[in-house]
């Protein structure tokens, strides 16, 4: 018979634990001091996407390599573990090697905690993790937004010095050009924040394009013709055509056909399957120069995940071939 009361509550408190452990929907496992799995929960092998059987007896290390630095990053944490100190992992990147055999950059933030014996010795580590993929990727997404919100303020300031040049030629008062002045930037005004309020939900084409020739204050459609057939596109699909056309639509304002008075824009598009090719001519420029790719434009547009774009400067203006994949 057993007469250590306490030998009796710490025992049913270690089955408690373990019974309660595994059931947690946070990630939690344990390795011994060689740096070898001895547990890990249901929550952690679901989000790693392995048996128990994968993991058992494997080195942390073997069971997901990585890259050196990263590895040498983690193991520093692990080894100031098994020391005796409780340490943290901020969001870190790992390439996760799915069931299916692809590869996916997953982010995650642990804590590692030791696990002392009688004696004081440190035995074993246990990590709870979490998965912050969808955090990380939403602060990325958000950084990219406020440098987006910069650069078309920016450019809306440059559109504006040249609304300015524009409406101050052929008034002969201040009045007239007042008034010119302030349609022009009534226009910008109404046409951004249509293009706000409706939160490019199934917009077409032809709206992203009219929507951001008037946010340039390009109101003459003889400067201006479109050929294609109606498109609905998706929320996805208008977010990132209407960065591209408003870069477009931007630099052919400042510099291109639209500052030209005998420039000229010509925008066709048509459909194969689950693909839109948009074609951009400008004319009326005379022979442009090869173009740089290196502005906080050309690497937003290489960033868009529905739109790639190839520009090819032209004997008299300049080209462009949007490609885009429909979501």
């Amino acid at each position: 018979m057993n007469t250590d009361p306490s030998k009796d509550v710490d025992d049913v408190l270690t089955q408690s634990f373990g019974t309660i452990v595994s059931r947690w929907t946070l990630p939690v496992m344990m390795l011994d001091d060689n740096f070898e799995f001895v547990y890990a929960n249901q929550s952690y092998l679901d989000a790693v996407e392995r048996s128990w059987d994968d993991l058992k007896g494997k080195h942390v290390f073997e069971a997901f390599p990585d890259v050196p630095e990263n590895v040498a990053y983690v193991h520093n944490k692990f080894k100031r573990t098994f020391e005796g100190e409780t340490t943290r992992l901020s969001a870190q990147p790992f390439a996760l090697i799915t069931a299916d055999g692809v590869e996916e950059i997953r982010n995650w933030q642990a804590v590692q905690e030791p696990i002392f014996n009688a004696a004081g010795d440190v035995t074993h580590l246990v990590q709870y993790a979490e998965d912050v993929t969808q955090r990380v990727r939403a602060e990325e997404e958000t950084k990219l937004m406020a440098q987006e919100m910069s650069h078309r303020i920016k450019n809306m300031l440059a559109v504006i010095q040249s609304i300015t040049r524009m409406s101050s030629k052929g008034h002969k008062s201040l009045e007239t050009f007042l008034s010119d002045f302030t349609a022009r930037l009534g226009a910008i005004g109404r046409s951004h924040a249509r293009l706000i309020s409706d939160g490019f939900d199934r917009t077409d084409i032809e709206t992203i394009l009219s929507q951001e020739l008037e946010a340039m204050s390009v109101n003459d459609r003889k400067k201006y013709s479109f050929n294609g057939i109606p498109i609905q596109l998706s929320e996805a699909n208008a977010k990132d055509l209407s960065m591209v056309i408003h870069e477009l639509a931007t630099n052919a304002a400042k510099y291109g056909c639209f500052s030209k008075d005998d420039g000229h824009l010509d925008v066709s598009w048509q459909r194969t399957g689950e693909t839109i090719v948009l074609k951009w001519r400008e004319t009326g420029m005379g022979e442009m120069p090869d173009i740089k790719e290196t502005g906080f434009g050309s690497r937003l547009i290489s960033m868009m995940q529905t739109v790639k774009m190839e520009r090819i400067p032209e004997s008299d203006g300049l080209s462009a071939t949007l490609t885009i994949s429909l979501k």
